[in-house]
C-alpha cells in the first residue's frame, strides 16, 4: 500500500500569477522524484468567479479564462512526453466565493470535464459586503481586530459549512484546501481553535456529503505566526467522523513538493487516518451521482 505522505495532492505550477519560481514543470516532476513521491495532484488555482474590485486583489490571483485552456493543453502535453516514475494528475483549485455560487458552478461546468482531481477552498471570505483575503496576516489581524477572534472564527466555519452542503454541480470537487486557513495567525490568535462545535460540525457535514479534507503542510512556513499544519485543529474530529484525508504541500515552487511530509504531526494521522486518492474521487463521484466516497470506487482508497 502506497503511504499517505508517498502523494502530494495539492501542487501548483510555473501558470501559477503568484508563483514562487519560474522554473519549468520538468522540475517539479525531478523534485517529486528526488522527495521519493509517486503522485502529484496539480491544482492550478481556477478562475476566479467574482469582480476584482469586491476583493483586495490588485492583480488576478488566479487564472484567466484563456490562461486555464493554456494550463490544460501544456499538463496534458507534458503527461503525454513525461516517462518517468511519478503519476501525473490534472486538476484545480476552486475558490468556494459566498455569493458567487452559480459562476461558480458555470465555471466547473465548462473546466469540469478536464478535471480528473480538484480542491475547493475558502481563500476569501465575505465581511460586510466585501471579501477578506485570508492569505495575508495584515488582513486578518484587521479584521481580529474590527470583530473580535472569536466572531471572525465562527464566521469562517460558517463559510466552510457552506462549501460542503452548496450544490455546485456534477464537477464539484470533493476535497477541502487547507480547511484551517486562520491558523495563519493562529499564534496570535488561539481562539480560532475554540469555536469547537462549529468545527465539529464542518467536519460532521464533511463526512455527510463524502468529502475529503486536507492536510496542507504550507502554515509550516510561517513559523513564527501559524507553525501549524493546516487542518491539524481538525484531526480530533477527523479521527472521530472517519473522514478520508489527503496531503498537500501547496507547493508553488519545485522546492516546497512534499515539504514536511515527516512531520511528527503527519506520522501519527497516518496510524489512524484514511487515505482518499486523487483521480479516482472525483471520476467516481460524478459516475455514481452520490457525495459519499464511501460508496464510490474502492480505487479512491489507499
Amino acid at each position: 500500500m502506497i503511504a499517505l505522505n508517498q502523494k502530494d495532492l495539492h501542487v501548483h505550477s510555473p501558470f501559477c500569477p503568484h508563483r514562487a519560481s519560474d522554473a519549468p514543470l520538468e522540475e517539479y516532476l525531478t523534485a517529486a522524484e528526488k522527495q521519493g513521491i509517486v503522485e502529484l495532484g496539480f491544482a492550478e488555482h481556477g478562475p476566479f468567479p467574482a469582480p476584482l474590485s469586491l476583493a483586495q486583489y490588485t492583480k488576478h490571483p488566479t487564472l484567466t479564462d484563456e490562461e486555464v485552456e493554456l494550463y490544460f493543453r501544456e499538463m496534458y502535453a507534458l503527461r503525454e512526453t513525461y516517462t518517468g516514475p511519478v503519476k501525473i494528475t490534472i486538476g484545480l483549485e476552486v475558490d468556494f466565493l459566498e455569493g458567487f455560487e452559480e459562476e461558480t458552478a458555470r465555471s466547473l461546468d465548462l473546466y469540469g470535464p478536464r478535471m480528473e482531481d480538484g480542491l475547493l477552498s475558502v481563500h476569501n471570505l465575505l465581511v460586510d459586503g466585501r471579501y477578506l483575503n485570508l492569505g495575508y496576516q495584515h488582513n486578518i489581524i484587521a479584521a481580529v481586530g474590527k470583530m473580535g477572534a472569536r466572531k471572525l472564527s465562527e464566521l469562517y466555519y460558517r463559510t466552510m459549512l457552506k462549501l460542503v452542503i452548496t450544490d455546485l454541480g456534477p464537477y464539484k470537487p470533493k476535497r477541502v484546501g487547507h480547511p484551517t486557513m486562520l491558523a495563519l495567525c493562529g499564534k496570535h490568535f488561539p481562539e480560532f481553535n475554540e469555536e469547537r462545535a462549529l468545527m465539529e460540525e464542518f467536519v460532521a457535514a464533511a463526512k455527510e456529503y463524502g468529502f475529503a479534507l486536507e492536510l496542507n503542510t504550507a502554515g509550516l512556513e510561517s513559523p513564527e505566526d501559524c507553525e501549524e499544519i493546516y487542518g491539524q485543529a481538525l484531526l480530533p474530529y477527523m479521527k472521530k467522523y472517519d473522514v478520508p484525508v489527503s496531503l498537500g504541500a501547496d507547493a508553488h515552487r519545485p522546492e516546497r513538493i512534499g515539504s514536511d511530509f515527516d512531520h511528527p504531526v503527519i506520522l501519527e494521522a497516518m496510524k489512524y487516518l484514511r487515505p482518499v486518492w486523487g483521480d479516482g474521487t472525483l471520476r467516481a463521484a460524478r459516475a455514481t451521482g452520490t457525495a459519499r466516497y464511501e460508496e464510490a470506487a474502492n480505487d479512491c482508497i489507499g
